[in-house]
């Protein structure tokens, strides 16, 4: 971060990105425009706007740095969980019929970290192989997230009035458990799922883990911030994705058997990105089997 911030502006323009003085006012511009509409939309109080502060500025900029380091490590993004779920407790009073506003903090749509950045590292890295300046990788980037983002939201609004969530034909099995932990955050009942005594262990295991290589480097293949990452993405992850990755291990594995650990370093990548558009064509295709089916054949449903 020193380096990137003491990089003159004519190097920076040759590197093809933003020079780092300028990127960070362009953070802290944008973070503390969403923090002003967080408070505008919910205006509960001073302590509460230094909250919406410290989530778009201080805790999006930690989850960031944190969020990059995971995914270069492991191709997952993982940040701190609950930070601002936390930050409403210690800012807001409880809910209750006196004071609405407490339960509609909890949907502010502004009141959201912009991590986004960690994910662009990754564009970066291609950006690096292919001779390509990183500021067009991210150009690129924000231009498919708008595009995403308006897509998902008319897709979401037709499947919203056409099904239920979750349902039979969309099953979101994380849907359930989302909308537990929400609802016991705004109730302030979390304490039936989260005991004290769990997160100490559990944070004193975690500490073990990522200092073990320091010290007894011989054991770093099976410890460190890996093994670290891969715990917390089994633990929170369902069954079904981490069996998935489980068995991506064994492919490649088998892969690196038969035709060569050179070969799969090589082509793995592409062995992948053929797996994923397989399964998505198939999963598109069986979507809209379904539906016609069901619009010709309503009275099964």
């Amino acid at each position: 971060i020193k380096t990137f911030l003491q990089m003159p502006s004519d190097i920076a323009r040759k590197s093809g990105v933003i020079p780092g003085k300028m990127a960070i006012m362009i953070f802290l511009v944008s973070a503390l425009t969403l923090a002003g509409l967080s408070y505008a939309f919910t205006p509960m109080g001073i302590p509460f706007l230094i909250g919406a502060i410290l989530i778009t500025t201080v805790f999006s900029f930690l989850n960031t740095i944190i969020g990059a380091r995971s995914a270069g490590i492991i191709g997952g993004l993982f940040t701190i969980p609950y930070l601002n779920e936390v930050t409403i407790w210690l800012t807001t009073p409880v809910p209750g019929p006196q004071n609405p506003m407490s339960y509609w903090v909890w949907f502010n749509p502004f009141l959201a970290q912009p991590i986004g950045g960690a994910s662009i590292c990754i564009g970066y890295k291609a950006a690096q192989l292919t001779n390509t300046k990183p500021f067009s990788i991210a150009k690129a980037h924000i231009l498919g997230t708008y595009m995403t983002w308006a897509v998902g939201l008319i897709i979401a609004g037709m499947l919203w009035y056409v099904y239920d969530v979750p349902s039979r034909f969309m099953p979101a099995p994380s849907y359930p458990a989302d909308a537990l932990l929400r609802a016991l955050f705004i109730t302030r009942q979390l304490g039936t799922i989260f005991k004290p005594d769990y997160i100490i262990s559990s944070f004193i295991v975690g500490s073990i883990i990522g200092v073990i290589p320091r010290f007894l480097p011989y054991l770093s293949p099976f410890f460190g911030l890996p093994t670290l990452f891969g715990f917390v993405a089994g633990i929170l992850d369902m069954p079904s994705n981490s069996t998935g990755i489980v068995l991506g291990l064994l492919l490649k594995k088998l892969m690196e058997k038969k035709l060569g650990k050179e070969w799969a370093d090589k082509y793995v990548m592409t062995v992948a990105a053929g797996i994923f558009a397989g399964s998505s064509v198939v999963i598109s295709l069986a979507t809209a089997l379904s539906f016609v089916r069901q619009a010709v054949a309503f009275e099964i449903y």
